[in-house]
């Protein structure tokens, strides 16, 4: 068998391999960006929600 198809079958399935690999980090990556996106998303609710419940009890004057 000729080297030169060895030497490019190797590097087929390394390429192979490599891309399959970054394709795993990618898919990921994604899933971390979505958790922090939800994150984000709930700390903002969160901090929205303290921010109207005390200009509510403040309007009823239930702080002293």
């Amino acid at each position: 068998m000729n080297t030169k198809i060895v030497m490019q079958r190797f590097a087929e399935a390394a390429s192979s391999k490599t891309n399959a690999r970054f394709a795993a980090i990618k898919n990921y990556s994604n899933a971390l960006h979505s958790i922090e996106l939800g994150l984000v998303t709930a700390v903002l609710f969160a901090s929205a929600y303290i921010v109207e419940t005390n200009a509510l009890l403040s309007v009823f004057n239930v702080y002293p």
